[in-house]
């Protein structure tokens, strides 16, 4: 797991907030230009620093645009950062995480940002989780999670700059 400042990729940014939850743009001078960028703006959040890291180098392989992509480790993270502007484009929330399970900080995004709520998709290798998770995200994927099908979700998330 990272945990180190937060880091700058050439046609993506890795946000990795593992162990506390700086100021965006303080921690990186290069953040705030890519955050008020025409960039999809990509929120990650897996308990598996593995599993986000992945998906987060995935997405910056295969999207033919640019993506800021932020990582949190835990529901709650996840709630604080969708929460806070600029506002992700889309939240891309594992199921079964510690402090706040994917669910309720799906519920809780919603809750906070009405109208301004980004693309909520849920991604989980748990089965009987799948058909909880349909009724509060408007998208659902199972873990491996069919990148081509992730991508397609994202370019039709409607932007929030």
């Amino acid at each position: 797991m990272r945990s180190g400042p937060l880091q700058c990729g050439q046609s993506a940014l890795l946000c990795t907030a593992k162990d506390s939850m700086r100021s965006r743009n303080a921690a990186c001078p290069h953040l705030w230009m890519a955050t008020q960028s025409p960039h999809t703006r990509v929120l990650i959040a897996d308990d598996h620093a593995d599993a986000a890291e992945t998906l987060s180098a995935l997405l910056q392989l295969i999207s033919p645009t640019p993506m800021v992509i932020f990582v949190a480790f835990d529901g709650l993270q996840a709630l604080r950062m969708a929460t806070r502007a600029p506002y992700p484009d889309a939240v891309i929330l594992d199921i079964d995480m510690p402090r706040m399970n994917g669910i309720e900080a799906a519920c809780a995004i919603r809750q906070a940002l009405g109208e301004l709520t980004p693309a909520l998709i849920a991604v989980s290798g748990n089965v009987d989780r799948i058909d909880l998770a349909s009724t509060v995200f408007g998208h659902v994927l199972h873990k491996p999670v069919d990148a081509d099908r992730l991508l397609t979700i994202l370019r039709s998330a409607p932007p929030h700059h």
